[in-house]
């Protein structure tokens, strides 16, 4: 009986608004809330009261019905109650998985969502991405076929960093005949995610086999250097064998800022909303992808 006070206060307190009827239930429910805080029996009667009220709109409908509800009124309403606050807890998860991860799935599957939308210039796109508009972006693998896989990723979302083992794998079972290019979409609401862009463009400069270790240091190591920052993203650099004197001066000059700031507008104009985002031939594949996923795509083009 506690537990429907509960729900018959936040249910009836919602309903008052529009119903004086409804307003004396809330008060009722209050009633029997504060002697359960209390801990003293509630004696306003209303479990009898809402009881009669639902036997008797189920009547007229099925006599049998309403025979079952009256005869079984407190399990079916305890079933109700535990299912309602399973809803409340899952909602609270939701919305603390959307603040903290940028979706409502939390860590374990999903896509980092691109909240930077005040501009209007994605809005209504989400349904249906456009394909990408050029190739400009961080190559590797075989640029002499014509399949390419692209990817919108972010080196600060937690979700391009899961998908990288499969990004490494596909790379080593296709790389001799795709292309593959990493189009750096960085977002506004991670932790140092633009300095990581420019810093991978620093090591991009310095040939496929320095930017493949480093990108490696960067998502292997995201949490310590969205924490530490420009002290590690730069300590990554020299433990990736860089030059750091080009480096350093690439990175302090933000040489490549105007490359990243094109193909953030690239991703916004063909409706990028979340990272990673892959492209392989006329397929798109959004956040949590798998293996066999991208494998298949790759395989039915190679087939063309």
């Amino acid at each position: 009986m506690a537990l429907i006070c509960i729900i018959a206060l936040a249910v009836f307190a919602v309903m008052g608004i529009f119903s004086a009827k409804y307003r004396a239930y809330a008060k009722e429910a209050f009633h029997c809330f504060v002697n359960t805080v209390r801990l003293r029996k509630c004696d306003t009667g209303l479990d009898q009261k809402i009881k009669a009220e639902i036997v008797s709109k189920i009547l007229p409908v099925s006599a049998p019905a309403a025979k079952a509800v009256n005869t079984h009124f407190e399990l079916i309403t305890t079933i109700f109650v535990l299912i309602s606050l399973a809803s409340t807890v899952y909602s609270g998860i939701s919305v603390y998985n959307f603040v903290a991860y940028g979706n409502c799935n939390g860590p374990a599957g999903g896509f980092c969502v691109l909240k930077d939308i005040a501009d209007g210039s994605i809005i209504g796109k989400t349904a249906t991405l456009s394909f990408p508009q050029n190739t400009q972006g961080q190559s590797f693998g075989n640029a002499n076929y014509k399949l390419i896989i692209y990817e919108f990723g972010c080196y600060a979302c937690g979700y391009t960093a899961s998908a990288e083992p499969i990004v490494e794998q596909l790379y080593s079972e296709y790389g001799n005949r795709v292309e593959f290019v990493y189009k750096t979409f960085p977002l506004p609401d991670h932790p140092y995610s633009n300095e990581a862009a420019l810093a991978s463009w620093c090591a991009y400069e310095q040939g496929t086999g320095k930017y493949m270790d480093y990108r490696k240091a960067l998502f292997d190591n995201q949490n310590a250097w969205k924490q530490a920052g420009n002290s590690s993203i730069m300590a990554l650099a020299n433990s990736s064998g860089l030059d750091m004197e080009k480096f350093n001066s690439c990175y302090s000059s933000a040489k490549y800022q105007g490359e990243i700031d094109k193909m953030v507008k690239e991703g916004k104009d063909i409706g990028i909303y979340g990272t990673p985002t892959f492209f392989i031939g006329n397929q798109s594949f959004v956040g949590a992808v798998t293996y066999e996923e991208l494998k298949a795509a790759i395989d039915q083009q190679l087939a063309k």
